[in-house]
């Protein structure tokens, strides 16, 4: 059973690596997240399945390695950039306690979310939407988790 937080934010074009995840068997080992005044992508692989780049070209790119210690919660804010609402900045919590990030700014900060999941669950994918500008920019418009115990 899989069980779900989220989404926040605002987006249109959906995505969702739940299906593809569940068929890994694997929860979230590696995350590469681009990055700037908001987050611009998020890529994640459960294993070897190397999963969709959701979001756009721009920013830094962080990878994170929570191969041995299992992303089991998210917090950051959503925001107004350029008259859309998108993921502005975004932290991972580990199992350990240990946090990564914050990728993105507070600059554009409006509405603060945070997901933790329960007991023995660990995060398996992403889903949300993207936003893409009129410019062909695109950015991380919603995020949400979807969980399953390990």
């Amino acid at each position: 059973m899989v069980n779900t937080y989220g989404p926040v934010g605002v987006g249109n074009v959906l995505f969702s690596d739940v299906e593809q995840a569940l068929q890994s068997g694997s929860a979230i080992t590696k995350l590469t997240i681009g990055h700037g005044d908001v987050v611009d992508s998020i890529q994640a692989a459960n294993g070897s399945t190397i999963m969709p780049k959701h979001g756009g070209n721009g920013g830094g790119i962080d990878v994170i390695d929570v191969s041995n210690d299992p992303i089991v919660g998210i917090m950051g804010f959503t925001g107004s950039y350029f008259g859309a609402e998108h993921v502005v900045q975004l932290t991972l919590i580990t199992k350990s306690g240990n946090t990564h990030g914050p990728y993105g700014t507070t600059n554009y900060a409006k509405n603060p979310f945070q997901f933790k999941v329960q007991g023995n669950e660990s995060v398996i994918a992403f889903y949300g939407s993207t936003f893409m500008h009129t410019d062909g920019t695109n950015f991380i418009g919603s995020l949400g988790l979807a969980v399953k115990p390990v």
